[in-house]
């Protein structure tokens, strides 16, 4: 057991200085010259009443110091945190997954599986950060890159029935008034993309891009730019797209010019299970550990201090009790008869008169 504040200990060396010079200092304490002196106490010395008050009188001192030095030692020992001490290895998993969703009305059929593949895949992850991004004519994050995966499926059960409900409120972000267009995929995944924080960090970093593709209006960025823009920054993109891109080769193609610069592929629903190919993926992203100096980790220990201190006060309160309990005896006996003899006063030839 280690303690936190080892320094704490030389306040027991302090305690019985302060404690003498508070008795040498207090007010009417002895001094020469100021005592009174009283001839005749031999006989009174010899009383047996007068030995056997002195007797409790010193072990009452006795017993008060010894508890209160027991109080002392656990309050000093209580102060100076004894600790149980440990040491842990701080690891960092290094990867970053952005979940980038489109929230168009196009979408609304297909973004409750889309969700339920995006739980599957939280599911078999363990460490990596996670982060959800929806976009329609502009990208709006709904919560950043995080470890806290209780909340994140939180979150994806709300967008989960916020989507299917076309509540207007929780995409009104994504709209974008007087025809900006709809379901820009590459300018939302040109978003997802700037949304990685630590960009000095060696990190490896993944898109889940969910779309139709079915963009209305003029994007920013091609397919195939927000792709380049992707893998220029080592994201790698995987796509799953809507059963229709089964049935549209141009508009697959587009989807695909997306995440191939990365290393990526596309996964339509419906078709395979696009959840296990993308965390084998993910699964070869490069897995760093960041490499810290070993923590040391302090866990309290107060209860073998507590009981001292305990102790100490039980003891105390003993003595007092001990002390009320004597003097009630002492108060309660009776005074022996008129012209009774001691045995120290017969010794000395002295008559109680």
């Amino acid at each position: 057991m280690d303690l936190r504040w080892p320094l704490m200990w030389l306040l027991l060396g302090l305690v019985p200085v302060v404690v003498g010079l508070a008795w040498l200092l207090r007010p009417g304490s002895l001094r020469p010259g100021s005592a009174t002196l009283v001839a005749h106490t031999d006989l009174l010395r010899r009383l047996p009443r007068y030995a056997t008050l002195v007797r409790r009188r010193r072990l009452w001192a006795a017993w008060s110091a010894l508890a209160a030095l027991v109080m002392v030692v656990g309050s000093v020992w209580l102060a100076a945190r004894p600790s149980a001490v440990t040491t842990q290895q701080p690891t960092d998993r290094s990867r970053d997954i952005m979940l980038c969703l489109d929230s168009s009305t196009s979408m609304t059929d297909e973004n409750v599986e889309v969700i339920a593949t995006f739980r599957k895949l939280v599911d078999q992850l363990e460490g990596e950060r996670i982060g959800l991004t929806i976009f329609n004519g502009a990208a709006v994050p709904v919560f950043p890159l995080t470890d806290d995966y209780d909340f994140v499926r939180e979150q994806l059960d709300e967008a989960e029935q916020k989507l299917a409900a076309e509540d207007y409120d929780y995409v009104a972000g994504t709209i974008l008034e007087y025809g900006g267009g709809s379901s820009l995929v590459g300018d939302g995944l040109v978003t997802c993309a700037q949304s990685f924080d630590r960009p000095e960090t060696e990190r490896g970093r993944a898109i889940v891009l969910a779309s139709d593709n079915d963009q209305q209006g003029t994007a920013i960025y091609s397919m195939a730019e927000a792709g380049e823009y992707a893998a220029a920054r080592s994201i790698v993109v995987y796509g799953i797209g809507s059963p229709d891109l089964a049935h549209d080769s141009i508009l697959r193609s587009d989807f695909e010019d997306a995440v191939t610069p990365s290393g990526g592929r596309l996964t339509l629903l419906g078709q395979g299970e696009p959840t296990a190919e993308i965390v084998a993926g993910i699964q070869q992203l490069e897995r760093t550990r960041l490499q810290q100096p070993a923590q040391p980790i302090y866990h309290d220990k107060p209860f073998a201090p507590t009981v001292v201190v305990c102790l100490g006060a039980l003891m105390l309160a003993g003595g007092w009790v001990g002390e009320w309990v004597a003097r009630r005896r002492g108060e309660a006996r009776p005074a022996p008869p008129a012209g009774a003899t001691t045995g120290s006063d017969s010794g000395s030839g002295v008559a109680a008169r």
